[in-house]
């Protein structure tokens, strides 16, 4: 008897004890909906266990079990592979990676050159993920880790230093070595990181800003300038060369119309120009400003000029009537000192030593014991 009987027969008991009867009751018909709650939610229940343990994997894809968060894929055999497969429910989860040959196009990336000029680029990069290194791959992987993010940073990061040590304008030029740099540098980083390469990495096109567009064919219609500057004073100075070759020629036409031979007038043009390189290299900056500062006051006005000290010594001196010497014109003739003429009365006359046409290689003076003192080398130095 069931529990509701017996409910109703004690209720039927109690009315006839206060003088009353009741009817007994029929048993309801009712359905019990508590049973078919449960039987449903063990129905889905099932139904979900059975649904989660297939899994599909693509064609380029292969699949690693994890059990308990924890991989057990062990071995190259128990890869999953393309189709349906089967995993504990609740218990095992699968990861799904790509294999084989991977190409990426990024279609604009922002780079910015060794100047700061930044461009847009359009990045072209191909890996290899074999199916053997998966288990290895998925080891060093981090637990939210994916392979194409892990190989895109280590790319752009590489592509981005490479060209960071490139101006802006050798960029087009130097575009193809510095990407092959970049490829170098990102496929060791990559291997450090999970142990596969990048086979290839290029640039096919990219853009600069507007601005930057407009400075370069600024630069290069310069650049145009200057190489046309340049060629012209190719020209010129050939030009030059020849008219110097035919300066020469005369130059040495005119020793050889004296009476000089070929190769002894050759040698007198070659000893003229090296003085005349000699005098260049002895101009010292005094002399330089000195010049200057002549033409300076000459240009202002006509009866002004400027005297450098040894130019004021000499004006004081003829201001002074005080010329103290040998008592002889001299001149500069070859690089040697050459006595022109003999002033009568002086020391250079009176002492019959010296005659005109005389050169002077050497000067001194002697000691007050009478002994003669050290002779200094006059030869190729400059008049006063």
């Amino acid at each position: 008897m069931s529990f509701l009987d017996r409910f109703t027969n004690r209720n039927n008991r109690r009315d006839s004890t206060f003088g009353t009867e009741r009817e007994p009751q029929q048993q309801s018909s009712s359905p019990n909906y508590t049973k078919i709650g449960a039987y449903a939610v063990g129905g889905i229940v099932a139904l979900s266990a059975a649904w989660s343990s297939f899994f599909t994997v693509g064609e380029t894809e292969r699949g690693l079990l994890y059990t308990m968060g924890k991989l057990s894929t062990e071995n190259t055999q128990d890869i999953k592979k393309q189709g349906l497969n089967f995993k504990i429910p609740f218990i095992q989860s699968v990861r799904t990676m790509p294999v084989g040959i991977q190409e990426r196009v990024l279609d604009k990336v922002n780079i910015y050159s060794k100047d700061s000029q930044d461009f847009d680029a359009k990045i072209q990069y191909v890996f290899q993920i074999p199916e053997s290194s998966l288990i290895d791959i998925a080891k060093k992987l981090p637990s939210n880790g994916q392979i194409d993010s892990i190989v895109e940073n280590n790319v752009l990061q590489a592509l981005k230093d490479s060209m960071g040590k490139q101006e802006a304008t050798d960029i087009p030029s130097a575009r193809n070595v510095a990407v092959a740099a970049a490829r170098n540098n990102a496929d060791q980083q990559v291997k450090a990181a999970i142990g596969i390469g990048i086979n290839s990495l290029t640039m096919p096109n990219f853009e600069f800003n507007p601005k930057f567009k407009e400075a370069v064919a600024v630069t290069s219609q310069m650049k145009a300038q200057a190489e046309r500057a340049r060629q012209e004073v190719e020209k010129t100075k050939a030009e030059a060369e020849k008219f110097q070759l035919k300066y020469l020629n005369f130059q040495i036409s005119n020793y050889l119309a004296s009476g000089m031979k070929e190769e002894e007038a050759r040698q007198q043009v070659v000893r003229n120009y090296e003085r005349a390189v000699k005098r260049a290299k002895d101009t010292t900056e005094e002399d330089l400003f000195s010049n200057y500062l002549d033409s300076f006051g000459r240009a202002l006005d006509p009866h002004s000029s400027f005297l450098s000290r040894d130019s004021l010594e000499d004006f004081n001196i003829q201001m002074g009537l005080s010329l103290e010497g040998i008592g002889a014109t001299l001149s500069s003739q070859d690089g040697f000192t050459v006595v022109e003429q003999l002033i009568p009365g002086g020391s250079a006359s009176s002492s019959g030593l010296i005659e005109p046409g005389d050169k002077i290689v050497a000067v001194g003076q002697f000691k007050p014991s009478g002994e003669p003192a050290d002779m200094e080398n006059v030869i190729e130095m400059d008049l006063r």
